[in-house]
């Protein structure tokens, strides 16, 4: 009776973590994508600390221990098996060193800058150095996904619940700040499509927040990811426009 009381507990906790990113959205969206159409140094700020956000969360996240009689993903499947997670993670970082380009004015840099009136050093710093350190930041998710981590917090232990929550919630901030920007760029580009965006908006948050959502689920024994659904069809339809 108790383990089903728990495991009702993480179910609510899921749909507490989302329905509070929905809100999100709801609250801080038309601020957001205004803010976000610009690019400027307090942008990158925001993106950072919701990165750094991301990366805790996912290692709360993988610091617990699976339910009792775990009945989810196993160990050695396609989804957990660590190949698999640092080629999600690599995807991840790719998709961040974008959107921190984006903030930092590059790609409008590139297309208007006279070479020729750049020294040497200037030219390696921004065609070279400075996209290989932003890289490099950015693949640090990488190891917060797909290293080894040890749990140590135990099913039933008064922080389980509590750590699980909290790991969603910072997730869910990187989330919001990534379906804000992806309809900043949406409405830059001034499409009129709807279906088309929706779609890859919808393909491109379950790739990217996928990975750390299965790898939680995978520890409890219900495999129910519905409210993640929900909330990434949610995000899609503000990046495309349709509501």
């Amino acid at each position: 009776m108790l383990r089903t009381q728990q495991l009702n507990w993480m179910k609510w906790i899921r749909v507490a973590a989302d329905g509070l990113a929905l809100i999100a959205l709801w609250v801080v969206l038309p601020t957001a994508v205004s803010s976000l159409q610009t690019p400027s140094g307090i942008n990158v700020v925001y993106l950072i600390g919701a990165y750094i956000l991301m990366c805790a969360g996912v290692f709360l996240l993988r610091k617990l221990q699976p339910a009792p009689d775990d009945v989810g993903l196993s160990a050695g499947s396609l989804l957990q098996a660590r190949p698999t997670r640092i080629v999600l993670g690599v995807i991840f970082g790719l998709a961040m060193m974008t959107v921190m380009a984006f903030q930092f004015g590059y790609f409008d840099a590139i297309f208007v800058v006279d070479t020729l009136a750049l020294g040497e050093g200037e030219s390696a710093t921004l065609f070279a150095f400075a996209p290989g350190a932003w890289l490099g930041m950015s693949l640090l998710y990488t190891a917060f996904l797909a290293l080894q981590v040890t749990p140590t917090v135990a099913w039933g232990d008064g922080r389980y619940f509590w750590q699980a929550l909290a790991g969603l919630l910072c997730i869910n901030v990187m989330f919001v700040f990534l379906v804000a920007q992806m309809r900043a760029v949406v409405v830059l580009w001034g499409g009129t499509a709807v279906v088309g965006p929706f779609l890859l908006a919808f393909a491109a948050l379950l790739l990217l927040f996928g990975p750390p959502r299965l790898l939680f689920l995978a520890r409890q024994r219900r495999l129910d990811a519905w409210s993640f659904l929900v909330l990434a069809a949610a995000g899609a339809a503000v990046v495309s426009g349709l509501v």
